[in-house]
């Protein structure tokens, strides 16, 4: 009887120490450049971009100076993401920091997105006449 109840007790505790615990919350940051080119408009602007991802599902592009004295072009945005890790990404900006910037660059719509063939640098591309948007982050 005594090793039935060791044996239930043991089997007990192993029960208990394999449940799995709830998933923390994912998020990815990564670091590269946005460039926007339009030779009609706007020419061509680049800027360095912390590109932030949640869950897959929602993030945050922030910018910050190529070099010092340099002005920032971009806005700062974040929004829900569609496809991240995929082949095509979906970006819906919900805010946009509508400082001293121009929102027309603000990442949104689809990205044909290569997770795979550029080493550890993921490029994710939009071309839209001739508005072309090229995000390089790793």
């Amino acid at each position: 009887m005594l090793k039935l109840s060791t044996f239930a007790l043991t089997l007990a505790l192993l029960i208990v120490g394999c449940e799995k615990d709830e998933d923390e919350p994912i998020t990815e940051q990564f670091v590269g450049t946005y460039r926007v080119y339009d030779p009609d408009v706007v020419g061509e602007k680049l800027d360095s971009v912390n590109l932030i991802v949640d869950e897959n599902t929602r993030y945050q592009f922030v910018h910050y100076r190529v070099r010092a004295g340099a002005e920032i072009d971009f806005c700062h945005s974040s929004g829900i993401v569609d496809g991240f890790g995929t082949n095509l990404a979906v970006f819906h900006p919900r805010t946009i920091d509508l400082g001293d910037c121009d929102s027309v660059r603000v990442p949104r719509d689809t990205f044909v997105a290569d997770f795979v063939n550029h080493g550890d640098t993921i490029w994710m591309d939009r071309d839209e006449d001739t508005l072309v948007y090229e995000l390089r982050v790793r």
